[in-house]
C-alpha cells in the first residue's frame, strides 16, 4: 500500500536520486549544497511504498506580479517518478494534494515549467507566458549614442539587482517577485557569467545585463573559432529605455570578440524592430504554464479595467481537478475594477463557459477573449466576448525565471 506524505529532512538523498534518474542528469556539487540547505523549508511531497520513494513533487512559495500588484503564488517543480510506477496515478494524487495545500496557504495561482504541455493541460494548467529568443550579428545592432552615465562590469548585489528588476517586472504579468534570497539561490546560480551595471548621470543604478562568452575547446585556433564565437545574454533588465539602449551599446562593443549575440527577451521588446536588417533569427517560444488554485480569492484580488461603471457576469467554470472552482460564478465588477464573486445555483444561466486553464490564460493576459472564443475554449455570445475584451486588462506576461 502506498503512502503520500511530506519528505523528512533525512530523506533528501532519496529525493535527489529520483530527480537525477527521472531527468537523466547529475546534480552539480554547488547545486547539491543549495538544494540541501533549502530542503527542510521546501514542501516536497512523495508517494512511498514500503519506505521507498516512488514519485515526488515540490512547491516553492513566491509572489507573482498580476496587473501591477503582487499576489501569493507558488511554483510546482521536481515532478518525477521512477519508470516502473509511471501512469500509476501517483502524480495526479500529488497534484491534487499540492492544490489542497496551496489553497489552505492562500496561494491562489500556481506556475510550472512543463516537460509535457499536454500532460499538465489535463491537470488544469495552461500556457500563460512566452519569450522571444533572438540571435543576431553585432553589426545588425543600430548605432547607439552614448548618454551621460556610466557602465561598469561588476558583480551585482542582490539588493540592487532585485530593486531594478522589480521596476522592470512590474509591467509584466506572471513575473516572479524576486526577493534577495531568490536572486542568490535561484536566479544568479542559473544565470552564471559576467554582469554589468549602468548608472545614470545622477548615479542611480538603472539597468543591468548578465551575459556569458561561450566557451570553446582551448586547442581551437582563431581561424577555427570564426563564426562560432557567441555572446549569450541571460538577462537584460532596465528601468528606462535609455538604460536599455546603453546596455545594448555595451554589448555591441564586443563585436570584435564574438560573431553572434543571442538573447532572451519579452515578446514585446522593440529590439527586432530596431535592427539594421531583417536577417536576425527570432524565435517565439511558449514557456511557463499556470493555473488558478482558488478562484474566488484570486478574482477578488484581481484588478479589472476601471470604467467608472459596474457590470455583472455569470460564468460557468469547469475544473476537473479542484472541485471548489467548479460551478456557476456571479462576478460583480465595480466601477473601480474590483470584483466580488459568489458561487450561485446551477440554474442561473451563464453568459460564458470556460475551463480553469483557459481562464488563467485569459486573466493573466496571455490570450484575449476573442482568440479563446475562436478556438472554442470560451463559449459565449458576441456581446459577452466584447464585454470581456473591454474589462480584462491588456498586460503581456513574461516569466524570466526557471525553477
Amino acid at each position: 500500500m502506498t503512502d503520500l506524505r511530506r519528505l523528512r529532512p533525512d530523506e533528501f538523498n532519496k529525493s535527489i536520486s529520483l530527480l537525477q534518474y527521472a531527468f537523466n542528469f547529475d546534480v552539480s556539487d554547488d547545486r547539491y549544497v543549495r538544494l540541501c540547505a533549502n530542503f527542510s523549508e521546501e514542501r516536497v511531497w512523495g508517494v512511498f511504498e514500503g519506505g521507498n520513494l516512488q514519485s515526488q513533487l515540490c512547491t516553492l512559495d513566491f509572489d507573482l506580479f498580476v496587473n501591477g500588484t503582487s499576489v501569493r503564488a507558488a511554483g510546482v517543480t521536481r515532478v518525477s517518478s521512477y519508470p516502473e510506477v509511471r501512469r500509476s496515478g501517483n502524480i495526479s494524487r500529488l497534484v491534487r494534494h499540492a492544490l489542497e495545500e496551496l489553497r489552505a496557504d492562500a496561494r491562489t495561482v500556481a506556475l510550472l515549467i512543463p516537460f509535457n504541455v499536454g500532460f499538465y493541460r489535463r491537470l488544469g494548467w495552461e500556457i500563460i507566458s512566452d519569450y522571444s529568443r533572438v540571435r543576431l550579428r553585432p553589426a545588425q545592432l543600430p548605432r547607439l549614442d552614448e548618454e551621460q552615465g556610466e557602465i561598469a562590469r561588476e558583480e551585482l548585489s542582490p539588493e540592487i539587482a532585485t530593486d531594478i528588476y522589480r521596476d522592470f517586472a512590474f509591467a509584466h504579468n506572471a513575473a516572479i517577485v524576486r526577493a534577495p534570497h531568490w536572486w542568490r539561490e535561484v536566479t544568479r546560480p542559473r544565470k552564471a557569467g559576467h554582469a554589468a551595471l549602468w548608472r545614470d548621470a545622477g548615479g542611480e543604478a538603472a539597468g543591468y545585463v548578465i551575459y556569458a562568452l561561450q566557451d570553446h575547446p582551448s586547442d581551437l585556433t582563431y581561424q577555427d573559432l570564426r563564426g562560432r564565437r557567441e555572446l549569450v545574454v541571460h538577462e537584460l533588465v532596465h528601468r528606462s529605455d535609455t538604460a536599455r539602449r546603453q546596455l545594448w551599446r555595451f554589448l555591441k562593443s564586443h563585436e570584435t570578440m564574438v560573431d553572434t549575440i543571442s538573447v532572451t527577451l519579452p515578446v514585446d521588446d522593440p529590439l527586432p524592430f530596431e535592427l539594421t536588417d531583417a536577417d536576425a533569427e527570432v524565435r517565439h517560444v511558449p514557456y511557463a504554464m499556470g493555473r488558478i488554485v482558488d478562484l474566488k480569492p484570486f478574482i477578488e484580488q484581481y484588478s479589472f479595467v476601471s470604467t467608472g461603471k459596474a457590470t455583472d457576469f455569470v460564468v460557468e467554470v469547469i475544473d476537473q481537478r479542484a472541485e471548489w472552482n467548479n460551478g456557476h460564478w456571479h462576478l460583480h465588477v465595480g466601477p473601480e475594477g474590483k470584483a466580488t464573486v459568489e458561487n450561485v445555483a446551477s440554474g442561473s444561466a451563464p453568459v460564458a463557459t470556460i475551463d480553469i486553464g483557459a481562464l488563467t490564460a485569459l486573466l493573466l493576459g496571455y490570450l484575449r477573449p476573442q482568440i479563446l472564443y475562436r478556438t472554442g475554449r470560451l463559449k459565449a455570445d458576441a456581446a459577452t466576448v466584447a464585454a470581456l475584451e473591454f474589462y480584462v486588462p491588456h498586460a503581456r506576461p513574461f516569466t524570466p525565471d526557471f525553477f
